[in-house]
């Protein structure tokens, strides 16, 4: 089918790591063999863009060449509102339905009149109903590298505990600073460990990091369905994280897991625990991200699609 993703969030030159897991979802339907056009809002500019780009999606489906419009977060899915006898699927990625007054307001708007709605966790789907369909990682792309080849190659220290903190440090919603006063714990303890902390690096050199490093951390006090720690378990490296979006269903039943309190005494144990299990005992965690596989995510989402089309008597 034809497709028509509609976003506020993708990789571009001045972020390359601005929505990636939209872009792998793309990427994922268009493995399928599905047509996929993507139109970038890019609100972060200006925010009347999401104004002045509703004229252009609405000349977009009056052609009539998409069977579908997908678009992704509370505000794209205002301008999408205005497209032209299309269906339209809306996915909420979690700080639109979680966090404060506005941004979930608006989605709720956009999910009362759009066709279906994709929900990447069971806790929103407490406030927004949808269809629960966590974000996809591409298994091809992260799996694990061998540690010391890894810190060569990205000329990191070899002698280190190394916890990677894989997200801009600047979003209050991260909460970069439970993370660092963890870490500062645990020097102070004489424990040899280091923050490795990323923001705007491409997407293919994310396993690189990931297997570079002792464990990941997420400190954030708000999460959808959260992929960085999906892909870092894929690439079998432990993560830490404080207890928020589907985190429990994720890392359910692997050993070398923590999740702790977001008090950094308590993140600090959880750091140093897996950090100490995985160098006795090793960790293997990628095996349980196979339900998280990309095409199987997308199979899912395709679902969704053919199902609305079903509804307007269209079959695709």
């Amino acid at each position: 089918m034809n497709i028509l993703v509609v976003t506020n969030m993708y990789p571009h030159r001045e972020n390359p790591n601005y929505g990636t897991f939209i872009k792998q979802q793309v990427e994922g339907l268009r493995a399928l063999g599905h047509s996929v056009e993507v139109f970038f809002i890019e609100g972060y500019r200006l925010r009347r863009t999401y104004i002045t780009c509703i004229w252009t999606i609405y000349q977009k489906t009056r052609a009539g060449k998409f069977d579908i419009v997908h678009a992704h977060y509370g505000l794209s899915s205002i301008t999408a509102l205005f497209r032209h006898r299309t269906p339209l699927v809306v996915t909420y990625h979690g700080s639109d339905v979680l966090l404060g007054f506005r941004d979930p307001f608006i989605s709720k708007i956009g999910s009362l009149f759009a066709d279906d709605v994709i929900i990447v966790s069971a806790k929103m789907a407490k406030r927004i109903p949808g269809h629960v369909i966590p974000s996809g990682i591409d298994m091809t792309m992260f799996r694990p590298y061998d540690k010391r080849e890894a810190r060569a190659r990205l000329h990191l220290p070899l002698e280190k505990n190394l916890v990677l903190f894989p997200y801009n440090p600047k979003r209050p919603v991260k909460r970069f600073d439970l993370a660092k006063q963890a870490v500062d714990i645990l020097v102070k303890k004489g424990i040899n460990v280091e923050m490795v902390v990323l923001s705007n690096v491409q997407n293919e050199m994310m396993p690189w990091y990931y297997s570079a490093v002792d464990v990941t951390v997420l400190s954030s006090y708000s999460e959808g369905s959260p992929t960085a720690i999906k892909e870092s378990i894929c690439c079998n490296t432990p993560v830490v994280s404080t207890d928020v979006g589907d985190i429990r269903d994720i890392i359910d039943k692997i050993e070398g897991t923590f999740i702790c309190r977001a008090e950094p005494e308590d993140f600090a144990r959880g750091i140093e625990a897996a950090i100490k299990r995985a160098a006795l005992v090793g960790f293997n965690g990628r095996p349980a991200m196979k339900r998280y596989d990309l095409l199987t995510t997308c199979s899912a989402i395709v679902d969704v699609y053919r199902g609305v089309l079903r509804k307007h008597g269209r079959a695709v």
